[in-house]
Order: structure tokens, then C-alpha cells, then sequence
């Protein structure tokens, strides 16, 4: 796998580099040759490329599946291959050659015939070569092929600007580029190394030739739409003027292609993904619908704003690059890059559609949009010269993708939403200004050209990803609501991820999502079909680690309109509720909900921790408080715990698992060691429950957050715990708290408040589930735990009365059916079935 990863981003490196070489070479040749020369290279090599497309395209792709799938027979195919290429190869370029002189009539230029037939030998190296990377790519050896690509890029740009720099013209890049061709062709020979498996293998002539046909129909022809105008440009141009103007849209379209190429990569990773989405099951048609419409909307996005930040400069774009004389080309510059941006989107598109299995879809749409940028471009070439060609393509291409498009919604459910396409106006409307405003302010000059480039490009880029359209979000057919808590994942001795997780598993599996650091540990705690989304860095909390934080805020910023709202859960702070205070802000019409989990330090200032627009909080007391401070009643939505999950466990058994007396009376404190005032409290009831208690075990549990809690705790112990000796067992984050907590008799929590705590902490639930009594302080929100009917024997004045209540009631002196109470009352008031219950109700009246 490691050596996979590795060889993706060799190879992604090497077309970057291929991409780079690429335009290093064409600005190269727009200073070198004349408009006239370039014009002449524009128009020759589209017709080599359609050429090469046929011969080689369809045998590197072809080699590498037969490769990839003859296993043992890898260079059997190679050399069945190099046979294969041999008998339709030759014969094609042949009759290319011979054929040269129509080429060139259809163009009105028999000059062009020397010069196509020269070229010919670039696609005989090229044929060959082809086999060679398609046998690289399909054993998997991705660093060789970079290694290849990377060579090819140096050779061909050193080779032919260098002999063109000494005045040998076109001929100079013809044989510069078939000396590259052929120096990288011996070097493949290095890299492909010694003949190893099988020398036989079942690979009949038309089973290679029917694969490749399949591979490159749609290919070629998109290609074709590509390069149909610039021949039509040259054969209904006066012949006296026809290369000086395929020189300058030659120029223009280099230039608007270039988002085309970089985002011919997106098109790569849709054709696999898209075939991983067949059938009719409702999943696979909600993917599908997600996946196309999401990919839509992204390069939908990118291209419009590209239109509109170079439309109104394009003849300061032409001579950043190009010669001054090519600021000609403006007009052309200016109508062609919205049908190049329509050809990325259909590019796009018909690799979908072939990719979902319909590759005659593909191919229909293709050959209509031949046929209309034909009639387009013929008819508007004759009167309007080279624009005349940028907008009849921009015409073909944008009909078509509409069509295509169309398709799509139908077939797929592919749809652009409305705040989508606001969003991308706004995007293209705000750069496009910014780029015509500094245009009229900023002289002439390549550095001033790049400046209004750039900030118009982050312009555009800002208002995308603050319209959540960057990254394609919004464009599913049924959003969720997202559930953002801390991390869920262990460990698990955490309320606020424990009741999150319980939550979640009580709610529609199709109507919510949560986030995590490590989605695979998060699903171990959910069912089946809850969807995860990887939104924290390292598992963070909201309460520290900034990057953390600054992680998860970016990711929802990014993808926030996936959702139908947003679902906050935690213990509250300034700075946290104050970032997500501007996230709300910056996403009109996305709901936000905000569970605060346990209160502030002071609730005075609570307003100003308050963001969503439906709060719910887990106390009487929190509501009561909130509305004092606020004017503003919040929801009650009491935590919980799965209580069907909780294991039926026997007391007995767990003392004899953790080697605990029998006939003790076994008491737990597991409250919180930084934060209430619960220590203080402890350390006055331990001498008076020793005392009183004869047979009393005090268990004191540690969770160590953090060193300071550590060393506070080893303090309290040796201050107050250790002159007990036995009757004090200290644990220290138990590896089976289940366990533990299902020995004990009793719980206490003696806290002052629940500042960090949820606000019915769960692990006293848990205690009451199993019918455990837990001894709290008579002050709010604690008073509210307890059940009624037990609220006298369970909740005390102070320290010394409530050490007097855990006396009383390990002496026998309690109600006799005390734990079936202590049961029911959790299972009907602290249930997360029932919380879910609540928050699915408020879900659906935040979306309506």
C-alpha cells in the first residue's frame, strides 16, 4: 500500500510536471515563431494529436488492463501487444502519409503535406512507446512510468526550443519532438527490464482491438470538439491570412484550456467511482445522485469565476504570455473560455455517464456536439473571423453539456441547487468586478497582470468556500443533520462523547451523521449505517488543542450546506461559541442547535455563549438560569444512557472478577477531581463514614486528564485516604470500569455544581440503572436526579448530613423495593431513547 501511495504521487507529480512543460513550451514557441509559424504549429499538431489519440491512447490503456489482468503473462501481452501495434499500426500511419494531401486540401494549404508527413514519425515512435508505459502502468510500476513522463517533458521542451532558438522553424519542432519521442523510447526499454512469466497467453487479436475501440471512442471524439474549430478556422479563413489568425487562436486557446487540463484529473477519479455506483438499490441511486451532483457543482463553481476574471482582461492575459501582436486574440480569448469551461463540465460529465456503464450516452452526446459546433462554427467563421469560432464552439459545447446534463438529472438525480448557482453568480460577479475594476486602476505589465490575477482568483475562491461551494457541499438529495461532540472515540470515560454515541444510535441511521478523528473507532461505537465524516485532526476537544479546533471549524465551513443543520454538543466556552457565532453567521438558512452539556462557570455572561438558533439544555435549573440571564427559554432535553445496552450483571461476580470483599459495604466516588468543590466535600465525610461504617470500602477513581489532575489526586489520597489503609482502594482510569462500577453497593457525589459534568452525570445513571443509590448534595441541578420518591434518603444539606444518609442507608434502613425505583425512573427519564426522541422531534421542526 505504501508503495502505492508512493507511485500515485509520482505519477500525479510527473503530469503536473507534463503540464508545466507544456506551457513552458507553447509561451517558448509564441516568442519564437512568428503569429503566422504558430499558427501553422496550432493546426498541425491538432491533427497529430487526433492521430495519436487513435494509435496510442487506446494501446496504453489497453495494454495496461490486459497487463493488470493476465497475471503470469505480463510480458507475454507486452509482446502480443508490440505484434498487434505492428499489423494495425503501420498500415495506419501509412495510409496517414498517403493520405496527407487531402488533410492538407481540407485545410486549403498544401503546404501543411511535408510537414504531416514528417510528423508521422512521431506518431510511429509514440505507438510503440505507448506499449511500453501501458505495460509500467498495468504491473503497477507507477514510479518507473513517472519516471518516464518526467524524462519525455525534459527532452521534448530542451529539444525543441533549442532548435528552434537556431532557426530551424516547425521542421525544428517536428524533429525535436520525435527525438524525444525516440530518446524516451530506448529508456523505456531500461525501465520495462527482462522478460519474466509466461510465454504463452489467450489474447485473441479482436478481444485487444474490441477493449480498445471501447476505450477510445469517447476519447477521440471529445478530443475532436477540442480541435474541430481551429480546422475549420483554417479552411475558411482567406488562405492569406488563415495562419496568422489559427496563431492567434492558438494562443487563446491554450490559454483557456488550461482549467480543462487541470481538471481533467477530476474526470480520472469520477470514471472509477462512478463504476462502483451501479444497480437501482436506493443507496447506490442516493450515492450516485450525491457523487455526480457534488462534482458538478465544484468545477461548475472553478470555471464561471475563471470566465469572469479573465473575460475582462484577456488581452492583458495574451501578452503576459504571448507577443504583444497577440492581443488580437482578445475577443476570441474572451468568448472561448466559457465554452472551454463547458468542455471541462462536459468532459467531466460523459466520463461519468461512461463510467456508470452508458459509454453509448457518451458518444451520442459527443457526436451531436460535433455536428453543431460544425454548423456553428461555419457559419459564424466567415463573418466574424476568429471570435466566430470561439462562440460557435462556446454554443456546441454548452448545448451539449445542457443535454448531457439533462441526462444526468434524470438518470442519476444529478441536480445544481439553487443556492448553489446564487452562490457561484455572487463568486463570479464579485471576481469578475475586482478584475475589471483594477484593470482600469493598475498600468500595463506582466506583474500587475498577475496581481489582479490573484485577487481576483481568492476573491472568487473566499466567497465559494464561504458559500459552501467549494467543495461541492449541498448538493445531496437528502442532507442529514450533522452531530459534532468531541471525537468519539476512547477513551470512553467521557459523558459528552458516551451520551453523543448513545444518542445517535436511537435516531434515524438515514437522518443524521456524526463527525470523528478516527472513523473506524467511531463506528465501533454506532450501528450499522450511521454515517462518519472525519472532521477533527487528532481527536481534540473543543475545550483545547487550537489546531484541533481550527480543523474541525475549516471542515465545517467547507462542507456545512451537506447538512440540513448543525448539532453542537458541548460544555460551553467564549472563544469556541464565539467562532461558531461567525460560522452561523456566514450560513443563511442553515439551522444551528446547541445541547450545552454542563454550565458555565458563572451564568451571568451566559448570553454570550449562546449561538444557536434552538438551544437545549439537560436541567430545570440550566433553563431557569438562562432565561434570567437571557430573556430567552431554552429546551429541556435531559441526558441519558442506553440503558437496554447496560449488561445485567450479578454483584457478586464482579467482586470475585476484581478480588473485592464480599461482605463489604462497597462505596464509589467517581466525580470530578479538578472542578465542584467534590474533593473538599469527600475529604469531610471519610472520617465520619469510617467511624460509622464498620465494614465500609471507599473506592476512589481517578480519571487522569491531565498531569495537574494527577498530582491533585495523589495529594487528596496521602492528605485524607491514607491513614484508612485497606479500606481505601485508589483506581487510577480502571480498565474495567463496567466491572467496577457494577460491584459497588453505593455512589456518592458530593459536588458543590457540575461545572464541566454533564448535567446528570452518566455514570450515576449508569449506578441507578442497576439499582445502586447515589448520595448527592441538595443543590441544583443534582436535586433533580434522584427519583421523588427517594429524594429524602439520597440528598443532603451539607457533607456531614450526607455522610449520615450513606450510614443510614448501608445499615438496611431504606425502602425494600428502593432498586426497582431507582430503575424505572432512570429507564422513563433518562433514556437516550427518550433523548433521541426529543432531538429527532426538534430536527425535524428546524428542517420544516
Amino acid at each position: 500500500m505504501a508503495s502505492f501511495k508512493r507511485g500515485t504521487i509520482a505519477i500525479t507529480g510527473a503530469k503536473m510536471l507534463f503540464l508545466a512543460a507544456g506551457w513552458i513550451l507553447v509561451v517558448s514557441l509564441g516568442s519564437l515563431l512568428t503569429p503566422e509559424q504558430f499558427g501553422v504549429y496550432s493546426v498541425l499538431f491538432a491533427v497529430v494529436s487526433l492521430i495519436n489519440m487513435v494509435l496510442i491512447y487506446g494501446t496504453m490503456q489497453t495494454v495496461s488492463h490486459f497487463v493488470a489482468s493476465k497475471s503470469g503473462s505480463e510480458s507475454a501481452v507486452r509482446r502480443r501487444a508490440f505484434v498487434f501495434q505492428a499489423v494495425f499500426a503501420l498500415p495506419a500511419i501509412a495510409l496517414f502519409v498517403i493520405g496527407a494531401p487531402l488533410i492538407a486540401g481540407f485545410l486549403r494549404d498544401d503546404s501543411l503535406t511535408p510537414l504531416l508527413r514528417a510528423a508521422a514519425t512521431i506518431t510511429l515512435i509514440y505507438a510503440f512507446y505507448a506499449i511500453n508505459i501501458g505495460y509500467l502502468n498495468g504491473r503497477r510500476w507507477f514510479e518507473r512510468q513517472a519516471s518516464l513522463d518526467v524524462a519525455f517533458s525534459i527532452f521534448k521542451v530542451g529539444l525543441i526550443v533549442l532548435l528552434v532558438w537556431l532557426g530551424h522553424g516547425i521542421p525544428g519542432v517536428i524533429i525535436g519532438f520525435a527525438s524525444a519521442a525516440f530518446l524516451v523510447f530506448l529508456l523505456s526499454f531500461v525501465l520495462v527490464g527482462k522478460p519474466d512469466g509466461s510465454d504463452k497467453v489467450d489474447l485473441p487479436p479482436a478481444t485487444f482491438a474490441r477493449f480498445g475501440i471501447k476505450v477510445l471512442a469517447v476519447a477521440l471524439l471529445l478530443n475532436f470538439a477540442m480541435q474541430a474549430d481551429i480546422f475549420l478556422l483554417k479552411r475558411l479563413s482567406d488562405p492569406s491570412e488563415a495562419d496568422r489568425l489559427a496563431g492567434f487562436y492558438g494562443a487563446s486557446q491554450n490559454i483557456a484550456r488550461l482549467p480543462y487540463f487541470i481538471l481533467v484529473t477530476a474526470s480520472l477519479v469520477m470514471f472509477p467511482t462512478l463504476a462502483r455506483l451501479k444497480g437501482d438499490a436506493p443507496e447506490v441511486r442516493a450515492a450516485r445522485s450525491e457523487v455526480s451532483s457534488r462534482a458538478i457543482v465544484m468545477v461548475l463553481g472553478l470555471v464561471s469565476g475563471i470566465c469572469a476574471i479573465v473575460a475582462p482582461i484577456a488581452d492583458r492575459v495574451l501578452v503576459f504570455l504571448f507577443p504583444p501582436e497577440y492581443a488580437a486574440a482578445a475577443g476570441a480569448l474572451a468568448w472561448l473560455l466559457p465554452g472551454v469551461a463547458a468542455l471541462s463540465l462536459l468532459n467531466l460529465s460523459v466520463s461519468m455517464v461512461s463510467g456508470a456503464g452508458r459509454p453509448g450516452v457518451s458518444t451520442m452526446v459527443l457526436l451531436g456536439a460535433l455536428v453543431a459546433q460544425g454548423i456553428a462554427c461555419s457559419t459564424l467563421i466567415p463573418m466574424y473571423g476568429i471570435t466566430g469560432a470561439a462562440a460557435g464552439t462556446t454554443i456546441a459545447v454548452t448545448l451539449a453539456f445542457g443535454a448531457v446534463l439533462f441526462w444526468q438529472h434524470r438518470n442519476f438525480g444529478t441536480r445544481v441547487p439553487l443556492r448553489a448557482l446564487a452562490t457561484m453568480l455572487v463568486a463570479a460577479t464579485a471576481a469578475g468586478a475586482i478584475s475589471l475594476s483594477l484593470d482600469g486602476v493598475l498600468p500595463e505589465g506582466r506583474l500587475y497582470t498577475l496581481i489582479i490575477l490573484a485577487v481576483a482568483f481568492a476573491a472568487q475562491v473566499l466567497v465559494l468556500v464561504v458559500g459552501g461551494v467549494a467543495t461541492g457541499a449541498g448538493a445531496a438529495s437528502k442532507p442529514r443533520v450533522l452531530l459534532v461532540s468531541k471525537p468519539l472515540q476512547p477513551p470512553l470515560n467521557d459523558g459528552g462523547k458516551t451520551f453523543v454515541a448513545a444518542v445517535a444510535g436511537h435516531l434515524d441511521r438515514d437522518d443524521v451523521a456524526v463527525v470523528a478523528a478516527k472513523p473506524a473507532l467511531a463506528r465501533e461505537l454506532l450501528p450499522d449505517g450511521v454515517v462518519v465524516h472525519r472532521a477533527w485532526l487528532r481527536g481534540g476537544s473543543f475545550g483545547g488543542r487550537l489546531l484541533d479546533n481550527a480543523f474541525l471549524f475549516g471542515w465545517l465551513l467547507l462542507s456545512r450546506y451537506d447538512f440540513s443543520a448543525l448539532h453542537f454538543f458541548f460544555a460551553p466556552n467564549k472563544l469556541t461559541c464565539t467562532a461558531l457565532r461567525w460560522l452561523r453567521r456566514l450560513s443563511p438558512g442553515l439551522p444551528f442547535v446547541q445541547t450545552v452539556l454542563s454550565r458555565p462557570k458563572e451564568w451571568s455572561g451566559v448570553g454570550d455563549l449562546l449561538f444557536g438558533d434552538l438551544v437545549t439544555v439537560g436541567s430545570q435549573d440550566a433553563v431557569t438560569q438562562i432565561a434570567e440571564a437571557t430573556g430567552t427559554t431554552p429546551r429541556l432535553v435531559r441526558p441519558g444512557i442506553d440503558v437496554q445496552q447496560l449488561q445485567a450483571t450479578d454483584r457478586a461476580a464482579s467482586r470475585g472478577a476484581l478480588d473485592l470483599k464480599q461482605e463489604a459495604f462497597h462505596l464509589l466516588f467517581a466525580g470530578d477531581v479538578d472542578h465542584g468543590g467534590g474533593l473538599e466535600q469527600l475529604a469531610t465525610m471519610v472520617p465520619p463514614l469510617m467511624a460509622r461504617i464498620d465494614n465500609l470500602c471507599l473506592h476512589f477513581s481517578i480519571r487522569t486528564k491531565r498531569a495537574e489532575t494527577a498530582e491533585k489526586a495523589q495529594r487528596f489520597v496521602d492528605e485524607h485516604l491514607a491513614n484508612f489503609g485497606d479500606r481505601v482502594v485508589v483506581h487510577r482510569d480502571h480498565a474495567d470500569f463496567a466491572t467496577l462500577l457494577a460491584a459497588m453497593d453505593a455512589q456518592v457525589m458530593p459536588c458543590e455544581d457540575l461545572y464541566t459534568k454533564v448535567d446528570a452525570p452518566l455514570v450515576c445513571l449508569e449506578a441507578m440503572a442497576h439499582g445502586q443509590p447515589v448520595f448527592f448534595l441538595d443543590r441544583a441541578p443534582m436535586n433533580e436526579i434522584p427519583p421523588p420518591a427517594l429524594g429524602n434518603e439520597l440528598l443532603a444539606a451539607d457533607a456531614e448530613a450526607l455522610a449520615e444518609k450513606v450510614a443510614t442507608w448501608s445499615a438496611g434502613k431504606r425502602p425494600e423495593d428502593a432498586a426497582e425505583i431507582l430503575k424505572s425512573h432512570v429507564a422513563e427519564h433518562f433514556g437516550a431513547s427518550r433523548a433521541a426522541r426529543q432531538y429527532g422531534a426538534i430536527h425535524g421542526e428546524i428542517r420544516n
